[in-house]
């Protein structure tokens, strides 16, 4: 039988769970621990910090991560870190935590406006909780996004769940894909392939690339001339 007696004065152990010196703080809840690694706050933990990020998939670990800012649009959220996402092309963005392989597995996600750090009664412009199907309790949002704008990613553990996960953004181009034409009528439209890549055949016209998908619904019937003739865009050769 081995008894050892740690009375007050004695060093607090950082890293063994336990209050070595009897002021009433455990750990990283001691001031004696604020400088060690693993009671460290990570990259983001306030939204005046937030990571900056575009489009892809970012780890982040909200283990010592203290809640900053409202949580007006999910009372949930806590244990949060901050991204500031600024979109490279406009389109329809997904931002997910699904398919996370980390430890994380029940989030919460908001996302602002990124003119400024949100405060409480500020509006956000999409959140979630539990929007995945696997891990079944990790979140997504899809919004517009336009290039070169600005937003504030503000992601957490629901009720203060911690661990490691992944935020992944991509961004769904309208008219990039078959599947996704644009539905016009009759009149004007502009066309912008600068970000596209070719969707479908090129039997008809193997020069056929960045191409931009339409469908078009016929008001009359007749003749219809379809064309980009006369344009004063940039685009000068198009198929």
């Amino acid at each position: 039988l081995t008894i050892t007696e740690t009375g007050a004065g004695n060093p607090e152990d950082c890293a063994t769970p336990g209050d070595e010196d009897l002021d009433g703080l455990a750990d990283c809840d001691d001031p004696d621990c604020a400088a060690e690694p693993q009671c460290q706050a990570p990259a983001g933990d306030e939204c005046a910090t937030a990571v900056a990020v575009g489009e892809g998939s970012f780890a982040f670990d909200n283990t010592n991560s203290a809640v900053d800012g409202p949580n007006d649009c999910d009372t949930n959220m806590a244990a949060d870190v901050w991204f500031a996402y600024t979109a490279t092309i406009s389109g329809d963005a997904t931002i997910e935590t699904c398919g996370t392989a980390g430890t994380l597995d029940d989030s919460v996600l908001i996302v602002y406006d990124g003119a400024a750090c949100p405060v409480a009664g500020d509006p956000c412009l999409a959140s979630d909780d539990d929007g995945c199907s696997d891990p079944n309790f990790s979140s997504t949002v899809s919004m517009p996004v336009t290039a070169g704008s600005t937003y504030l990613v503000q992601v957490g553990g629901w009720n203060g769940a911690l661990g490691t996960s992944d935020l992944s953004i991509s961004v769904t181009i309208p008219g990039d894909t078959c599947d996704t034409a644009i539905a016009v009528g009759p009149g004007s439209t502009p066309v912008d392939n600068s970000a596209q890549v070719a969707d479908g055949p090129s039997d008809c016209d193997e020069n056929m690339g960045s191409d931009m998908w339409y469908s078009y619904t016929a008001t009359i019937s007749g003749d219809a001339t379809i064309e980009t003739c006369g344009t004063a865009g940039t685009l000068d050769d198009s198929v």
